[in-house]
């Protein structure tokens, strides 16, 4: 059976300095691998320490003939991790939804690519393994075998985790998990790099697996491996336990002391390696590799390898939670699908019972909410399909009204009938978000069309007039007469600004997105972060922080650290993300209908928590809030969720408990495209 395609965009990051023997070769190798199995963009993106051979203006030729490849040249060779930060950097900033790694050298065989990129479907953090069964090396010394073996080791045995090959550096990552490393703080400069980031994937709650490589010693230019390097590697290990917060870690067994007996032992021996990797280097250049030929670009028909994640008891609980987490979500997708669509119209409707009596099609709110939740169900078995999605284009196209300035009319009946009815901007902010996320789920150029004109729109909503109490910000809705400015409508707007910034690199988006932030936080920020409702043109604050408004500003705090690099902008926002969670238990928040909540904790459970027991607070809290919802208002026999006993069950709410539990069901494991 073929495989599914791999959605893009994929980035391969490949350091180079002086490779020029080789990096034709690997780039070709890489494109040619890639490109039939990735459904969307691959780009090699070669980051050169000023290589005096030429190797820059290789790759820059190869890109010019064969296309997909960049190059990033940097003036000084300052190391590999600060090589690997410039383009994971980079990467993410143009909208890479997986990043791989790999050495220039064709150490790394450009044919386990396609392997691993597929392993990212039940993964966050794919490592190319010498160590697990199918892997292994070729061509080393005994002393280099001794050194990576007993580093490897060395390094699992002191950390506590699973992990066999935590020292390679051929390695694939999920956007999401590159993202909670914090690559800025990474303190590792040489081959060390390679097992801090792995380690804090780990700790971050992502799933890591190892896939079978053959490893092979390059057979042309200078090895990079140092004396200096091996020892980093061996003494920055115990630090990372120690810097990562002995609260984060249970007791030690009672076996430790061996344990540490045996870590002590093979840290010796890891120096002794070294020393000896040292000694056989000292001439500047490792001994000669027998020659052997370039990898063979060929379909590789081989089952995909079992992953191989941290196993304990508490994992072997969240398991069991996620598999029923995956069976409710698929139930409540089906009822929706059953209750509320309206296949011949590609629509839904606003409340159960009236599919066989329109015009009863819902508003465009709702109807952007069940897009929204059908995303997130793509990633779990029984949930959306590619086709289901792209069923949901089509129906916002039934919303497309070119009256005015062209965006969605808040309902169907109402597309150019009148240009003086209302369009809402917050509405268009929420179906944007929509559309890019469909657009990375489909590829359809439509929907970033369209995502693109509904910016348009929404920037024609900003209130400039000097004339207003803390002029900006985006307006409520359309008609002259109003002048609310809300949270939502803004930090909406602002989330496409970044998001379409990273897709096309225009300044004027990220321009627009700093604008809006900024007025979010000088017009309604609380002193604790929290976002007020809204502002009228004469002062007058709405100081209502409901929940799904911060959700939306702490994510766009998020993405502008992303496309900024700037830390205040992610402190910012974990301030937020902290202060919304302490009011889960208000009044307020118990009272909010349900897609408030379900927006807050779709746009929590995504933020980089401060450590792993902080996400895991935020996931305890999102799980207990859908379990209760699932017990009190859904209907077992069927399948939706009622709003009262007299009241139809609403669209919306039976999106709000999809999107939430769908959002449980992907929680550290690999989402899909778009979700």
């Amino acid at each position: 059976m073929a495989r599914a395609p791999i959605n893009g965009p994929v980035w391969v990051v490949v350091p180079t300095y002086e490779e020029a023997a080789t990096i034709e070769q690997l780039l070709r190798a890489v494109l040619a691998a890639t490109r039939p199995v990735v459904a969307g963009e691959v780009r090699v993106l070669v980051v050169d320490d000023g290589s005096p051979d030429g190797t820059a203006e290789i790759a820059e030729r190869v890109g010019d003939e064969v296309g997909g490849v960049e190059v990033m040249r940097r003036s000084t060779k300052d190391g590999l991790a600060a090589a690997y930060r410039a383009g994971f950097a980079r990467a993410l900033e143009g909208g890479a939804r997986l990043i791989c790694q790999m050495d220039a050298d064709l150490s790394h065989d450009p044919a386990a690519l396609p392997r691993m990129l597929a392993a990212t479907a039940h993964a966050d953090v794919v490592l190319g393994s010498r160590y697990v069964p199918g892997g292994g090396v070729e061509d080393w010394s005994r002393a280099r075998r001794v050194l990576s073996r007993g580093g490897g080791i060395y390094a699992r045995r002191v950390l506590g985790i699973g992990v066999r090959d935590l020292t390679g550096g051929f390695k694939c990552f999920r956007r999401e998990a590159l993202e909670a490393v914090d690559l800025g703080s990474v303190r590792s400069r040489g081959y060390a790099f390679q097992i801090e980031v792995t380690y804090r994937a780990i700790r971050a709650g992502f799933r890591v697996a190892e896939v079978p490589i053959t490893f092979r010693e390059r057979s042309a230019g200078e090895s990079k491996m140092t004396a200096a390097i091996a020892l980093e590697a061996a003494w920055r290990v115990p630090l990372l336990r120690k810097h990562d917060g002995a609260e984060r870690h249970r007791p030690l067994a009672p076996w430790a002391s061996l344990s540490r007996r045996i870590a002590l032992i093979l840290f010796a021996a890891v120096l002794l390696s070294a020393g000896a990797v040292w000694a056989a280097s000292r001439g500047g250049k490792t001994a000669a590799a027998p020659p052997h030929p370039v990898p063979t670009i060929q379909s590789d028909p081989s089952p995909l390898p079992t992953a191989t994640p941290i196993d304990t008891p508490a994992r072997r609980m969240a398991s069991a939670q996620r598999r029923r987490d995956v069976s409710r979500a698929a139930a409540l997708y089906g009822a929706m699908q059953s209750v509320f669509y309206h296949s011949s119209e590609k629509l839904f409707v606003e409340r159960s019972g009236r599919k066989s009596r329109p015009p009863h099609n819902s508003f465009l709110w709702p109807y952007s909410q069940a897009v929204s939740a059908i995303l997130a169900s793509s990633g779990v078995p029984g949930g959306a399909t590619k086709s289901d999605l792209s069923d949901r284009i089509a129906g916002f196209e039934r919303y497309w009204d070119t009256a005015g300035i062209p965006a969605y009319a808040f309902r169907v009946q109402l597309r150019s009938a009148d240009p003086n009815e209302h369009k809402y901007y917050d509405d268009e902010g929420w179906v944007a978000l929509d559309l890019l996320r469909l657009h990375a789920a489909t590829g359809s150029p439509l929907a970033f069309q369209r995502a693109q004109e509904v910016f348009a729109f929404l920037t024609s909503g900003w209130d400039s007039s000097p004339s207003h109490k803390c002029p900006g910000g985006v307006l409520w809705k359309q008609p002259p007469n109003n002048k609310t400015r809300t949270t939502v409508s803004t930090a909406t707007a602002g989330e496409v600004a970044v998001r379409l910034y990273m897709l096309t690199g225009k300044p004027s988006y990220l321009a627009w997105a700093k604008t809006m932030d900024g007025w979010l936080q000088r017009c309604l920020a609380r002193g604790d972060g929290l976002l007020r409702d809204n502002i009228d043109q004469k002062g007058h604050v709405d100081a209502a922080t409901w929940s799904y408004n911060q959700g939306s500003a702490m994510t766009l705090a998020s993405l502008l650290y992303q496309a900024t690099g700037q830390r205040s902008y992610l402190d910012r926002g974990l301030k937020l993300a902290r202060s919304a969670a302490r009011q889960l238990r208000t009044a307020q928040f118990l009272r909010e209908t349900r897609i408030f909540p379900a927006i807050f904790f779709d746009n929590l459970l995504r933020f980089p928590a401060g450590s792993a027991a902080e996400h895991d607070r935020w996931r305890a809290a999102a799980q207990a809030w859908a379990d209760r919802e699932w017990s009190a208002s859904r209907d077992p026999a069927s399948g939706v969720v009622r709003r009262g006993p007299t009241t139809p069950p609403q669209l919306i709410d039976q999106a709000a408990l999809l999107q939430l539990y769908s959002d449980l069901a992907n929680d550290g494991q690999a989402r899909p495209a778009g979700a």
